[in-house]
């Protein structure tokens, strides 16, 4: 309201209008007498009331005793508690009832108010029945019709209040409450559930660009028709789902530009907000369970997602949620609150990226434990991911980011321990990967395959706030997990603890700027793949290797550019051919110019017995040079 005026008199209306929407009274009991001494309370909390008269008389009475008249009451605007003094008045007749005449008026947009009251007593059997003069608590020039009303041209509507009592009891009215709720709009239709006391909105027919669906309702019927105003009766938990062009809020669609979801909301229906195109903001409150099909599917300019849903339930391929959201616009911002701890299962994706939201920025807090699977997939739109704040992250599911084919630029937190199945596939312009943990802990990170590692496409991993190039791993590191720096080419030396066991699967996958690599004496696992496609490397020493037992297939696959290669035991017995695991050491040796070395040791203890060996290299001296019978390819 832009002036105080306008203000009081749009509350009366809807002080008016509420009363309007209580039910409709029957008196059926007998009363004596009543005592009218005393003040009665008008408990309105922080609104504003106007009360144009106030009047008594028994139901029997063609007359009424007006407070104004006598003087006993002063019309007025009314703040937060208001006592009248009610005179005194005796009825030996069936009822008695007290009316209120109160302004109604509409706000600046045309919007009617309405507002629920409710009377009770301390005084034991003495209850209330309420009425209205007609079914919208308005009355304008003889006709109904809210929309008749103007801000200018305000209507007077007549609430009856009906006391009922036991036979010959003496009521005394300083022991009533009269309490105005909050106003709703008439635009909303419910259903409700008595059962479980939850009510579902099924339909919405005004016009206005900012909607507050309550939180509450409490439903009265007036004329053989129900009415809602905002009361403590029916929790608001759900939306109704509809089809494309039936959502609730369709027929609104080209005014609606922010809405307010009920705190209590737990499910939003199908197409819901389809097609809202001049929606810019949407905040999903913390108990949300579900979120129907294309929910906000065509709301074009929306520009602010604020999403404090703790763990809303997966959504599948088909969903759509926000199907084409935020194209026309500059791009949404999307904001995880503090209540979330998961994100669902592809909640933007869209199966194809033109019909993907034009996310530009996300916001993560610290409260997230879980990313889902798919649930930024194909967001083509997105350049940075985050993930400092988000120090609880645990892990990010299978094709999370995937094909974000824009993303340049990735945060992550230092407590990660799962990075499923392709999070990252096709992230294939990836600038920078940035890791807030240590170099031990990077190690310890299960990555599921290739692309489920950033880093595979990245220029460049930042750990310790460096530009990893030369790896050294510090001493209480047993495990390099798989793919754990696979696709890695800035990565040029590496420096293994004396702690080492296990290199894993894929570890070193496609280093092709990794040059040379110290193996330690405690190294008992060499994974499948390990130093696949190491195309830079120049050469291996497992002399000291004397506890390795095991080196997967094609750990040393494509390494096209070795001419050193210093075996041990292990490697001399298991070399069988080109192709064996431990073959492939040897199989990409420079033609003439790669050397093998093999310890004296083990010449002495096995001979010169590797058929492999013999036929594809020639040992270069019959006796050992600085410890190494030199063995020179073919």
């Amino acid at each position: 309201m832009k002036t105080l005026r306008l203000k009081l008199i749009s509350l009366i209306a809807m002080v008016c209008l509420v009363l309007g929407l209580v039910v409709v009274g029957i008196c059926a009991a007998e009363i004596q007498h009543i005592k009218l001494g005393g003040n009665v309370v008008f408990d309105i909390g922080d609104k504003t009331l106007y009360l144009q008269d106030v009047l008594i008389k028994g139901n029997d009475s063609d007359s009424a005793y007006s407070l104004k008249d006598k003087g006993k009451f002063v019309p007025g605007y009314v703040e937060e508690q208001f006592s009248m003094n009610l005179g005194e008045y005796s009825n030996n007749n069936n009822s008695f009832e007290i009316y209120y005449d109160i302004i109604n008026t509409v706000d600046e947009e045309g919007n009617t108010y309405v507002y629920g009251v409710n009377a009770t007593s301390t005084q034991e059997g003495v209850t209330f029945d309420y009425s209205i003069d007609n079914e919208y608590g308005v009355i304008l020039n003889g006709s109904f019709g809210p929309g008749e009303i103007t801000p200018e041209t305000p209507a007077t509507s007549r609430l009856t209040l009906t006391v009922n009592a036991p036979t010959e009891t003496i009521v005394d009215l300083n022991q009533i409450t009269i309490t105005f709720t909050d106003p709703v709009y008439h635009d909303f239709t419910f259903t409700t559930d008595d059962q479980t006391g939850t009510a579902t909105l099924d339909s919405y027919t005004g016009n206005s660009a900012e909607v507050i669906i309550p939180n509450t309702i409490s439903v009265m019927t007036i004329n053989d028709q129900t009415l809602y105003l905002q009361g403590n009766q029916y929790d608001v938990t759900a939306i109704r789902g509809g089809n494309l062009g039936s959502g609730v809020f369709y027929n609104n669609r080209a005014n609606l530009t922010s809405v307010t979801l009920p705190d209590t909301l737990q499910t939003i229906g199908a197409y819901t907000f389809y097609d809202c195109d001049s929606l810019t903001s949407i905040t999903l409150p913390e108990n949300i369970t579900s979120i129907g099909d294309g929910t906000f599917r065509d709301c074009s300019y929306l520009t602010e997602i604020n999403y404090n849903i703790p763990s809303l339930s997966d959504l599948s391929v088909t969903n759509s949620v926000f199907y084409n959201a935020g194209q026309s616009g500059e791009g949404i911002i999307v904001n995880f609150l503090e209540k979330v701890k998961r994100i669902p299962s592809y909640l933007f994706y869209q199966g194809v990226s033109t019909y993907s939201p034009q996310i530009k920025e996300v916001n993560f807090m610290s409260g997230l434990i879980s990313i889902g699977d798919s649930s930024f997939e194909k967001v083509t739109s997105l350049v940075c991911i985050d993930l400092s704040e988000s120090m609880n992250l645990t892990n990010i599911g299978s094709y999370a980011f995937c094909d974000c084919s824009r993303l340049e630029k990735i945060i992550l937190p230092e407590n990660l321990i799962n990075i499923y199945s392709s999070a990252f596939f096709n992230c294939s312009i990836m600038s920078t990967v940035n890791y807030l943990g240590t170099m031990s802990q990077w190690c310890a990170i299960s990555f599921a395959n290739l692309y489920s590692n950033p880093v595979y496409y990245a220029e460049s991993l930042v750990i310790d706030g460096e530009v990893l190039e030369n790896f050294v791993l510090s001493e209480e590191v047993t495990s390099i997990g798989a793919y754990a720096f696979a696709g890695y080419s800035k990565l040029k030396s590496v420096t293994l603890p004396e702690t080492l066991q296990t290199i894993g699967a894929y570890a070193f996958s496609s280093c092709d700027g990794l040059t040379s690599i110290t193996f330690p004496d405690t190294l008992q696992t060499i994974g499948a793949y390990a130093f696949y496609y190491c195309s830079s490397l120049t050469s291996i020493d497992l002399s000291k290797c004397t506890n390795l037992n095991s080196i997967g297939t094609d750990a040393f696959l494509n390494c096209t550019s070795l001419n050193s290669v210093v075996i041990n035991e292990y490697v001399f017995s298991n070399v069988t051919s080109s192709t064996s695991s431990c073959g492939y050491i040897l199989a990409y040796l420079q033609s003439r110019e790669g050397k093998v070395y093999v310890p004296e040791a083990v010449i002495e203890k096995l001979g010169h017995t590797n058929a492999y060996l013999n036929s594809s290299f020639t040992l270069q001296s019959d006796t050992a040079v600085d410890g190494y019978y030199i063995y020179v390819k073919n």
